[in-house]
């Protein structure tokens, strides 16, 4: 998944993703980062949306059809996120302002019977509440489709309904989330993998930094020594000099391309990695 995202809409923003970030990097780097886009590879990708405006939005960026709603009107506007992959903007307008929380979930429940996992949460942001509705699918065996699904008013005073649809690279809770590190940075990290892990990973900016932080969750404090012992095995200069309850353990690789900080911190092991500039 990602993190620290920040979608401007209209009338109403929204965050996508939330995880604890209690490592905080201690390498000074100011990191200019760009991630290998979907889109270049689905180049014949022609969408059957059902309508002009939305299917040339889709095709210029997701590249996916997501599920169909009618609307009086449409905006679409397809982009790249933060972290060099396309988004789309989508707002379904013309409805009042009652009309427009009903079509919200509406469309939520559209989503779900059309396959996707559907989540409501209530989020907060920069003292407002409002609610939003998580929906995800699976592309193809390697990215998945996030929609967030909110309902507001316009600078220009209109009510409808907003969908942000990002991608995100799959991953399996099972399984060391190598992926999203070699997706995102184009390496891989030595793994620590036993069968009470319950594996997490997302990507993240901070600092300006592109970083990838993963939990190993149901870990014990003996796993925390066996991946610092792993870490010395390859060749990782480990610095350990009396920063650990600030920064954990921060680990140079021994090309010096990447560095990885990890500490051991409520059941889980917490790992970020990122590139050494």
């Amino acid at each position: 998944m990602k993190k620290n995202n920040l979608w401007l809409f209209l009338f109403l923003p929204l965050m996508i993703g939330c995880s604890p970030t209690n490592i905080s990097s201690n390498v000074d780097s100011s990191t200019s980062y760009q991630s290998s886009s979907t889109s270049s590879e689905d180049a014949g990708f022609v969408s059957t949306w059902g309508n002009e405006i939305v299917e040339e939005a889709i095709e210029n960026s997701i590249q996916f059809d997501i599920p169909y709603f009618y609307a009086p009107k449409y905006i679409a506007n397809p982009g790249v996120d933060a972290f060099g992959d396309p988004i789309l903007d989508l707002f379904f307008l013309g409805f009042s302002q009652e009309e427009s929380i009903v079509k919200a979930e509406a469309y939520a429940n559209v989503c779900k019977h059309s396959g996707y996992d559907v989540e409501f949460t209530t989020n907060y942001y920069d003292g407002v509440y409002y609610d939003v509705y998580y929906a995800t699918i699976a592309k193809d065996d390697k990215f998945g489709i996030q929609l967030q699904i909110v309902d507001g008013e316009t600078e220009t005073g209109e009510y409808g309904v907003g969908v942000n649809a990002s991608i995100y690279v799959l991953i399996d809770e099972l399984s060391f989330p190598n992926v999203l590190i070699d997706y995102y940075l184009g390496y891989t990290i030595p793994e620590l993998n036993k069968d009470y892990f319950t594996y997490y990973g997302e990507v993240i900016i901070q600092s300006e930094t592109l970083m990838v932080y993963i939990e190993l969750e149901n870990a014990i404090e003996s796993d925390e020594i066996e991946y610092y012992n792993l870490l010395l095995d390859n060749n990782y200069l480990i610095d350990d000099s009396g920063y650990y309850d600030g920064y954990g353990y921060v680990c140079l690789s021994q090309d010096q391309t990447h560095v990885i900080q990890f500490a051991y911190m409520n059941d889980s092991i917490c790992i970020y990695t990122f590139l050494y500039q």
